[in-house]
């Protein structure tokens, strides 16, 4: 994939390098984004329904199936791990850089974690303990050069489905889970991210197996997190606010999110 080597390889030249390179050949940004997000929809939907299957091997192949078939009808790079640095829009420190097979190894760390654990046997605060430390671990790892929050949901939703729990976003705070994600960050260059912070989120989030056993309670989850391309703010939403004004992103910088993030 030498091709996305460096951060210009991702993205068109000037005058649209505010917007990615893309299958459909979409120059405007707003344009590429409304149909990012009808696109990624729509894959969705086939995953939580069962139309589309990726194996459920909780390692860093199931993220990146998770994320190749979200993004298929997207980019080139779909399912490819990012070739490029990107930084926390909160310190100077960067997410994992690709060098050296980091993103590998820490994703290697997210596997060894899942696999330490008997998630059938957790009581619901043991899943939320295991859940944040899993998340966190994957979501400083930021493996791709977009669509990391809308990926990594589906598959903390995989984990919840093994240990027969559920995960309702909606009962998340904005500002509790923002400060939270936050506060993951690591500390100093090299330094492991803190887990704990989103410990609380995820109990919040985590419905018990009773109610994960309902089914009409799940499709109401499912689709209510199809509609929502990021956390905490509907596609819809999103897409009529950057509609309704002319401003253009002064650079289309790198998908910093430490949250779910808007990708």
């Amino acid at each position: 994939m030498a091709e996305f080597a460096k951060w210009e390889d991702y993205q068109y030249p000037a005058p649209d390098e505010h917007t990615l390179r893309n299958k459909a050949g979409i120059r405007d940004f707003w344009e590429l984004r409304e149909f990012e997000y009808k696109m990624t929809a729509k894959r969705e939907t086939q995953l939580r329904a069962g139309i589309y299957e990726v194996p459920r091997t909780f390692d860093a192949d199931h993220l990146r199936a998770i994320h190749g078939h979200l993004f298929k009808d997207l980019y080139a790079w779909a399912g490819e791990f990012r070739q490029v640095n990107m930084r926390s829009p909160y310190n100077e420190l960067a997410f994992v850089s690709p060098r050296n097979e980091g993103i590998e190894r820490y994703l290697e760390e997210m596997t060894q974690t899942i696999a330490s654990h008997s998630w059938v046997a957790m009581d619901r605060d043991q899943f939320a303990f295991a859940a944040a430390k899993t998340f966190t671990i994957a979501n400083w790892c930021h493996p791709f050069r977009e669509g990391n929050g809308r990926s990594t949901r589906i598959f903390m939703d995989h984990l919840a489905e093994r240990a027969g729990f559920g995960l309702d976003r909606t009962q998340v705070d904005k500002d509790h889970w923002n400060a939270s994600a936050r506060d993951t960050r690591p500390r100093a260059p090299g330094a492991a991210p803190s887990f704990e912070p989103m410990v609380s989120v995820f109990k919040q989030m985590t419905i018990t197996r009773e109610e994960a056993s309902t089914s009409s309670v799940l499709h109401a989850i499912a689709r209510s997190s199809i509609l929502q391309a990021s956390y905490p703010r509907a596609a819809t939403a999103a897409l009529t606010a950057s509609a309704s004004t002319s401003t253009r992103p002064a650079q289309r910088g790198p998908d910093t999110s430490v949250g779910l993030g808007r990708d």
